[in-house]
């Protein structure tokens, strides 16, 4: 594509799949697309500044619980990459004075005084952070429903933490490999013939105006937090529970719907997960279809089942997923390298993509180490049951150095319990 003076190619690939594309070089397997991070233990800082947090006027305020929050934070850095601050402080005033919704200013010595943004906010609703440490960075942004933000650190803080990023691009281009990667990621930039002019933005602007920022509106950006907001960009939480030895028991590639039953307090445990408002997700690797054992309609008919016997206990299963492949089947339509096959993320997206789900906000049991790669890939709490073959894969933790999953429970039930109990 010609872009004026620019020849940008926009399906370039991203810098994670050039380093995914090493390890697969190199004889390794590769899951995970996304970057994903653990969020630090909290320490007291981190309380105080949730309790409160002093401005560096002097003016303290407290936050509403029931309203989102939006996170902004205007550095970058170099300067060039910066959309004016200025243009914060009008959207910070244009949230604050037109939406519900907490505002928290992230700012380092560097960036200069929003003095404004007080006088024109109610106080109720603002918390402004100078100088905070990534501990307290990765808190606040993991608790916000939006990040506001630069073509920065910041915005992949965002992405790896599963909250919206809104990443204003001037002097560089996504097409370079360096975008937000997270599901529900939006970059706002307009078309200027010298874009890009650098590959990390350093580089000073010759024209009379860096006119590929001032050409970004608060109008615009401020219509695009709306969106997010009223679409609730965050996501709900899940639990994503395996089929086959969690939620019914295991019988060795079930191939008659009658022969499914529901593993030990499976239903009370559905029943608990919805009654504590997450929703439940099922999901499962299906390869005996690619083995050639039965057919995708078999698995429909065994799914249809499932959902009979705990709908009517009133334990509502919201949505079933399965893949139906294996690099070393039989049936040659199926005998691929997918992305959805576990540990693979492929049916989690599907998932969340369709009800609106956070996996950062949620969690996945089941019976196989899989399902707890599965948690790590996609951001998940993971928790392993020792019904099914769980009770093998627990003796693989102890002679081995794989991922180790949060909680190891008895059943779906004491799983359930502790996901509720957190």
């Amino acid at each position: 594509m010609r872009n004026g003076w620019k020849r940008l190619t926009l399906n370039a690939p991203h810098t994670i799949d050039l380093y995914n594309g090493a390890i697969r070089d190199s004889g390794g397997s590769v899951y995970a697309f996304r970057p994903v991070l653990k969020l630090p233990k909290r320490n007291n800082k981190l309380l105080q500044f949730e309790l409160a947090c002093r401005s560096p006027a002097g003016r303290a305020g407290t936050s509403r619980n029931d309203l989102p929050t939006v996170a902004i934070a205007p550095g970058a850095s170099f300067p060039t990459k910066q959309w004016p601050m200025e243009k914060f402080e009008a959207l910070a005033i244009e949230i604050g004075n037109n939406l519900p919704a907490n505002i928290v200013f992230l700012l380092s010595e560097r960036d200069c005084s929003t003095e404004m943004i007080y006088e024109r906010i109610p106080p109720a609703r603002l918390r402004v952070r100078l100088n905070a440490d990534f501990d307290e960075l990765a808190y606040i942004v993991a608790e916000s429903n939006l990040l506001v933000c630069n073509d920065s650190a910041l915005s992949h803080l965002g992405s790896a933490l599963g909250t919206p990023v809104l990443a204003l691009f001037g002097p560089t281009h996504p097409t370079l490999g360096f975008g937000p990667r997270g599901m529900k990621d939006i970059i706002m930039q307009v078309d200027e013939f010298c874009r890009p002019c650098s590959l990390h933005g350093k580089r000073s602007c010759y024209r009379e105006e860096q006119f590929c920022f001032t050409r970004i509106s608060v109008a615009d950006v401020f219509g695009k937090a709306i969106q997010i907001l009223e679409h609730d960009a965050k996501g709900t939480k899940a639990v994503f529970i395996d089929r086959d030895g969690t939620l019914i028991k295991e019988k060795n590639y079930i191939k008659d719907p009658d022969e499914v039953e529901a593993e030990e307090n499976a239903i009370e445990a559905v029943k608990m997960a919805r009654r504590a408002g997450f929703k439940v997700i099922v999901i499962s690797n299906q390869s005996g279809i690619a083995r050639g054992l039965f057919t995708e309609e078999t698995v429909a008919a065994v799914n249809r089942r499932v959902l009979d016997i705990f709908h009517r206990e009133e334990a509502i299963i919201d949505d079933i997923f399965y893949c139906p492949h294996l690099p070393s089947g039989k049936i040659p339509a199926y005998s691929i390298e997918c992305s959805c096959r576990k540990p693979a993320p492929g049916m989690i997206e599907a998932a969340c993509a369709k009800h609106n789900i956070n996996p950062f906000r949620s969690y996945i049991i089941g019976d196989m180490m899989s399902d707890v790669n599965l948690a790590y890939v996609v951001g998940a709490g993971g928790i392993l049951v020792r019904t099914g073959y769980g009770r093998e894969q627990e003796e693989k933790l102890k002679s081995s150095n794989l991922l180790k999953p949060e909680l190891v429970a008895d059943n779906i039930l004491e799983g359930i319990k502790y996901i509720i109990s957190r």
